[in-house]
């Protein structure tokens, strides 16, 4: 299992690195996500058929790619945050009883 799937990463890591970026439009990041989906792979190896590997981990990136990005949708900047400016005015003034 290890070595046929270290001969598959060592050779779809650079088509997959190239998709990666073209998604992203960073190196760091690019990397990051072909690092998760060859993870992924590795876990399901077993299930994956030799022929089809390819498009498994290049759908496996996508989806990768789709889920962080929704992560990041749902994530508010704390700085910029209305309440948080409210809370803190609130905080100034309760401070000032006490």
């Amino acid at each position: 299992r290890d070595e046929s799937f270290t001969r598959f990463a060592a050779s779809a890591s650079p088509g997959l690195m190239r998709m990666a970026w073209l998604l992203t439009g960073s190196d760091d990041t690019a990397r990051e996500l072909v690092q998760a989906t060859l993870v992924k792979a590795y876990v399901h190896w077993p299930r994956i058929r030799s022929e089809s590997a390819l498009a498994y981990c290049r759908r496996i990136l996508v989806n990768e790619r789709t889920d962080r990005l929704r992560r990041l949708r749902r994530e508010v900047p704390i700085a910029d945050s209305e309440l948080v400016r409210d809370l803190a005015a609130d905080g100034e003034r309760v401070s000032g009883l006490v």
